[in-house]
């Protein structure tokens, strides 16, 4: 028996049961060994994609794919167990507890792909004002090219003033 404590439910006490599961895994030849495939991929199963759509038609606000393949393992591939795993976690308002905690990892990662893009902004800015420069150019010389005609007929004609 295990017992934690949880932040916001006090103790909670869990216990490993030892079940026979299906598993996953594909032939990495660089290594010689059998990997377990990745949850992004197991999605592409097509066995696998099925049961999300079951699971999907009778939860269609379960819309997290990566999350119904992992409860699917933790659950053998049984749909009703996957379901009712899902609608217990939900009603004990647990989901939401996990969804709002964010790790060290992801923090960082947050704060790279905002530094990122600031930077990503203030090129496109820069890339904006050159282009508009180089409209402004191109209807300068547009507008020079189109007197020039008039100014060399006036240059060249011969006017006779008497």
């Amino acid at each position: 028996m295990i017992e934690i404590q949880h932040n916001t439910k006090g103790k909670i006490y869990m216990w490993y049961q030892k079940e026979y599961s299906n598993k996953l895994y594909f032939y990495h030849s660089k290594s010689g060994s059998w990997v377990a495939v990745p949850l992004a991929w197991e999605c592409q199963v097509p066995q696998v994609a099925q049961l999300i759509k079951d699971i999907q038609s009778t939860i269609p606000s379960w819309t997290d794919k990566l999350s119904i393949v992992a409860t699917l393992r933790q659950c053998n591939y049984n749909v009703d167990e996957a379901i009712s795993t899902y609608l217990t976690l939900k009603d004990e308002g647990i989901l939401e507890e996990v969804a709002q905690e964010t790790s060290p990892t992801q923090t960082l990662y947050i704060e790279q792909l905002k530094k990122e893009l600031i930077k990503s902004n203030a090129a496109l800015k820069e890339l904006k004002e050159r282009n508009a420069e180089y409209k402004r150019h191109i209807e300068e010389q547009q507008m020079r090219v189109s007197i020039w005609p008039h100014a060399a007929l006036c240059l060249y004609s011969k006017v006779d003033v008497a």
